[in-house]
């Protein structure tokens, strides 16, 4: 309901005010929407054991290793265990900055026998170069 204003006569508090375009809408306390922040990035790291997904954060020179030890956030698997972290390809990016990958990644925990495969394999490996010979 608008009210008419004769001449000469000034408006009333009750009258309709027109927003001037500087006029900002007032913030809601309930929306879920923040502030950006660039200066802390977010990254997602899965675990297949239970399927949880959990959010790790840190600055842009901070590692997946040490964000998610800064916040240990998976409760099946030990921080002091031999685990590491994999992108969508499959590659170690453990001790890669946050920003390098922006993809889901996956915590994979290493068993014993995994490590014990690995190291196996590592010493045929260099055992097969010092048996090699080098003919010019």
């Amino acid at each position: 309901m608008t009210q008419r204003i004769r001449s000469g006569q000034k408006p009333s508090s009750r009258a309709r005010r027109t927003p001037k375009r500087d006029d900002k809408p007032k913030k809601d306390p309930k929306l879920a929407v923040r502030p950006l922040d660039v200066s802390v990035v977010t990254r997602v790291v899965r675990n297949p054991l239970s399927g949880q997904e959990c959010v790790v954060s840190g600055s842009s020179s901070t590692t997946f290793r040490q964000a998610c030890l800064a916040k240990w956030p998976f409760k099946d698997v030990s921080a002091h265990g031999n685990w590491i972290i994999l992108d969508d390809r499959g590659n170690d990016i453990t001790n890669r900055p946050l920003t390098s990958c922006d993809c889901v990644a996956v915590i994979h925990v290493e068993t014993d026998k995994q490590t014990e495969e690995a190291s196996q394999i590592a010493e045929e490996e260099s055992s097969m170069h010092r048996t090699a010979r080098f003919y010019d």
